[in-house]
């Protein structure tokens, strides 16, 4: 089965556009319960907090590496219909892999019961959220710094990279893209899984990321060349960018 990558905050508020009369549009709106399980894993081993530190992991590249940091932000849930409509649920949720009380986020919400095409999500924040303001991500020291285009992380993804002289770091944050000084590009992307979603009284999604896509497709990831100081290079942003189209799954619960 396909997998994919959800999210939400705590305070959602919906927004329906669909019409009555789709085949697949789902029925009368009434109030779910609705858990977002989020896992990770490298090609399809399961990732715990447990594994990180190990220099255990082999990329595309063919670099032994480790996983020591993995957070991110998604935001703007859309379920779809065959007609076109979608219910909208806007907010945004940080997940921190090494901590099992951001990766698993249940919240009660009035929407139309039945099957949706698909699902879809923003990793990260569309330009219109990144200007906003955040008490929570500030918070986190989330922020993405101000000569770079400001606004938010999207992901921080840290580790080491084995090489002859042993041991060396790599940190790929993602977010605002920095064409120039002062001139900079929106960075976000907006994942679709083009799978039916069956939403009912009490529906848990698993939302799985495959931390090996990261390195590989359709960027082969070079850690002898993009490792740190990633944040303000155009060229690795949208090389970022492009490879997280396939990072995300449903997973099977």
């Amino acid at each position: 089965m396909k997998k994919i990558a959800v999210l939400l905050t705590f305070i959602l508020t919906l927004v329906s556009c669909m019409s009555d009369d789709s085949q697949n549009t789902p029925g009368d709106g009434t109030t779910s319960v609705l858990t977002f399980k989020f896992t990770h894993n490298w090609e399809g081993i399961d990732i715990t907090p447990a594994n990180f530190g190990s220099l255990a992991y082999t990329n595309e590249n063919g670099e032994l590496i480790s996983i020591t940091k993995l957070k991110y932000l998604v935001s703007n849930v859309r379920f779809h219909v065959l007609d076109g409509g979608m219910v909208i649920l806007p907010g945004h949720m940080l997940i921190d892999a090494q901590d099992p009380s951001s990766t698993v986020s249940t919240v009660t919400v009035s929407i139309p019961n039945g099957i949706y095409q698909k699902m879809t999500f923003t990793f990260g924040l569309n330009q219109e959220d990144n200007a906003e303001n955040y008490t929570d991500l500030n918070s986190a020291n989330w922020n993405w710094p101000e000569e770079l285009g400001g606004g938010y992380h999207f992901m921080q993804l840290e580790g080491q990279y084995d090489t002859e002289e042993g041991p060396a770091p790599y940190a790929i944050h993602h977010g605002t893209a920095r064409v120039s000084e002062g001139v900079f590009e929106v960075n976000h992307f907006n994942a679709e899984i083009d799978e039916n979603v069956t939403i009912g009284p009490s529906t848990t999604i698993e939302i799985a990321m495959d931390i090996s896509e990261w390195f590989k497709n359709p960027n082969v990831w070079d850690l002898n060349v993009f490792n740190v100081d990633l944040m303000g290079n155009y060229e690795a942003q949208k090389m970022i960018q492009e490879n997280g189209y396939s990072v995300f799954d449903f997973g099977s619960l």
